[in-house]
């Protein structure tokens, strides 16, 4: 299992919201100091999310992501406000690994399949909900989308790879919703990334043991209840 340390870039600062709250923010440093120390720690992964770009629509902090991109030599993705090619297209040539789309893949059929065709499992679709309703904007806008259909959208559209956030669990210690991962890897052979409320080693090996993908942690990194370094061999096990 990949685990992604995160790295929430807003206002130039790596900061934690709780469930993606703008006005519940903490600021912990900057993000180049972070990344650094994440990879200092064994990462391979480093999981990026422009905040103001996630909210103002478009790439905002490009000139962070580039510099940690050109100083690290490590898998990074990418996302907060991709919602066209042309953006997608400035972050690949950072050199991201990958990027995340969620607002667009919502909104833009079209865009989801030309991103699909074009960047194949480069591209992660971030699935971000309360209960089984999605939501878009960077958190900001409910939708009546649900999400097992959406699932089976992105299936039929080729996405092989996504991201699931439970918003009421975000940036709390409150462990992630094991059972509506469950319920995804049930219904979908597309490869599960889980975030939201990881709060503890035993979360790390509960996604493991369910067959999750990859675990992106963030808080609990930052106030070190997770040790990155065992929570990354814990997922190199096996």
């Amino acid at each position: 299992m990949e685990i992604w340390p995160a790295v929430d870039i807003r206002g130039g600062n790596a900061v934690r919201l709780e469930q993606g709250d703008y006005a519940r923010e903490t600021v912990f440093g900057t993000p180049m100091h972070f990344a650094a120390k994440w990879i200092q720690k064994g990462a391979r992964n480093l999981h990026l999310v422009d905040l103001d770009g996630a909210k103002q629509g478009h790439p905002v902090n490009t000139d962070i992501v580039g510099k940690i991109c050109s100083s690290n030599p490590v898998n990074i993705q990418i996302g907060g406000g991709l919602r066209s090619e042309l953006a997608v297209q400035e972050v690949v040539d950072m050199g991201v690994q990958r990027f995340i789309i969620g607002t667009s893949a919502i909104r833009d059929e079209k865009l989801l399949r030309n991103l699909s065709d074009r960047y194949g499992d480069r591209l992660i679709v971030s699935i971000d909900a309360r209960g089984e309703l999605l939501a878009t904007s960077g958190w900001i806008e409910e939708t009546n989308i649900r999400l097992f259909p959406f699932l089976k959208h992105l299936e039929e559209n080729g996405v092989s790879n996504i991201i699931y956030t439970d918003i009421e669990r975000d940036g709390r210690p409150t462990g992630p919703n094991i059972d509506m991962c469950e319920r995804i890897l049930s219904n979908t052979e597309i490869n599960l990334n889980v975030a939201g409320g990881i709060s503890g080693i035993d979360d790390v090996l509960r996604l493991k043991e369910i067959g999750a993908h990859g675990a992106i942690i963030g808080r609990a990194i930052y106030t070190s209840d997770i040790d990155l370094t065992e929570a990354i061999r814990i997922g190199d096990e096996g």
